[in-house]
């Protein structure tokens, strides 16, 4: 008896149907597997000490609108809540986020609901982001020669990526500072004479300068004068000076603030009075105080006035008062002599008489 040998051709064309048929039930029975929101995000450099991220989020659908229904973290730009995603091709949502230089990754996620068919379906994507790389600047240094043979050094790390460790030195000099990303460091002086300054970051020179006449280097002179009635400071500012600001504080009276720029002489003006003292001060420091001291002031002596009725030219008045009493006195006394002495006499003629 000869048996028919098995085919496998049957079973097989049966199983590869079969399969057919359920990839096609699932295609048709789960569209909700093409809907989905795309999010991406473009990372810019970091500057100040913070960097930017530029989100956009577009539909997967070109038939169909969808509706964002939540976003986290928080509102970005247009991505919120509600916000209507347009059909692909016909828009798309943005938004900035501004994130510290710190924070070296950046992620949003965003969930969309669409209607299709009288059925809901909702997808979350997500999207991140980090700073872009190669466009942080080296940290660098500024100088400014002073007229006094200074030098003052300012260190700048303001589209750095990370703190730095800059040192400043020079023949007798030597700071070490620390800048943190996105910041600088100033007012760092090196003393006259130092020689060439270096900035250094480990063994990199970032960095060097000397001193170098700054000009307009003339110094201001002032004086104090005190009149009999005021007290004045003048300030004079040469040709190659520079602008500059006093500030003059009474103990009586208000505070008068006067500027000089090159080549003018400016003055303030106080009412004398005893005791007045006023101290100049550039900025926050301070000069020593100046007092009101005039001289040759003292009142002059009274004059006897004319006596009335006309000028000197005329003819005395007779004398009277206390001195005209004392005279007429001393008259009457000499007359009550007289007549004393005259009748003793009389009597004694008679007496001699026969």
């Amino acid at each position: 008896m000869n048996r028919k040998k098995l085919s496998l051709r049957r079973p097989t064309a049966i199983i590869g149907a079969a399969i057919l048929g359920l990839a096609a039930s699932v295609a048709l029975s789960s569209p909700a597997s093409a809907h989905h929101p795309i999010v991406s995000g473009e990372g810019g450099c970091i500057v100040n000490g913070q960097w930017e991220v530029n989100w956009t989020v577009v539909n997967s659908e070109d038939d169909l609108e969808g509706k964002v229904v939540q976003v986290q973290p928080g509102p970005v730009g247009d991505i919120v809540d509600d916000a209507v995603l347009p059909k692909s091709g016909e828009g798309e949502l943005t938004g900035k986020q501004t994130l510290p230089g710190s924070d070296r990754t950046a992620k949003l996620k965003v969930k969309v609901k669409w209607k299709r068919d009288g059925n809901v379906i909702t997808q979350w994507a997500d999207g991140e982001a980090h700073p872009r790389k190669g466009c942080a600047q080296k940290p660098t240094a500024a100088f400014q020669s002073e007229c006094d043979g200074t030098v003052v050094v300012t260190l700048d790390n303001t589209k750095g990526e990370g703190d730095v460790n800059l040192k400043v030195s020079a023949t007798g000099f030597e700071e070490t500072h620390t800048v943190p990303a996105g910041q600088t460091k100033g007012g760092i002086v090196v003393p006259a004479g130092a020689g060439e300054i270096k900035v250094t970051r480990g063994q990199r020179v970032i960095a060097t300068d000397t001193w170098k006449n700054p000009g307009n280097c003339g110094v201001p002179e002032d004086k104090v004068t005190s009149t009999c009635e005021e007290l004045i400071y003048t300030l004079i500012n040469p040709a190659d000076g520079r602008e500059v600001t006093v500030t003059l504080t009474p103990n009586k009276g208000e505070p008068q603030t006067i500027t000089a720029k090159p080549g003018e002489t400016v003055e303030a003006r106080f009412p004398g009075s005893e005791g007045l003292e006023v101290v100049p001060s550039v900025g926050d420091v301070k000069g020593d105080p100046f007092t009101w001291e005039p001289e040759d002031c003292a009142t002059p002596a009274p004059t006897t006035p004319p006596p009335p009725g006309g000028g000197g030219g005329g003819p005395e008045l007779p004398v009277t008062g206390v001195a005209a009493g004392g005279i007429a006195g001393g008259a009457l006394l000499l007359l009550a002599i007289g007549a004393v002495l005259f009748f003793v006499a009389r009597r004694r003629r008679t007496t001699f008489t026969a």
